[in-house]
């Protein structure tokens, strides 16, 4: 799971997909984020609001 440790906040940033991933025993890094993406619009329609907005951002990982 990729992580990224932020020094000047104290708190560690984590992938939603990987946790997604993870959460489905989902293989398929593409299909997770495909879930994750359906599930932002599902909860946005349905009036539930993210605890914080959530953007794509690039984790940088050894592959």
């Amino acid at each position: 799971m990729r992580a990224v440790w932020d020094d000047e906040i104290n708190c560690w940033w984590f992938s939603t997909t990987d946790i997604v991933r993870a959460i489905n025993d989902e293989p398929d890094y593409t299909k997770a984020g495909n879930y994750w993406r359906w599930l932002k619009r599902k909860l946005k329609t349905d009036g539930v609001e993210l605890v914080s907005a959530t953007n794509g951002f690039k984790f940088e990982a050894p592959n």
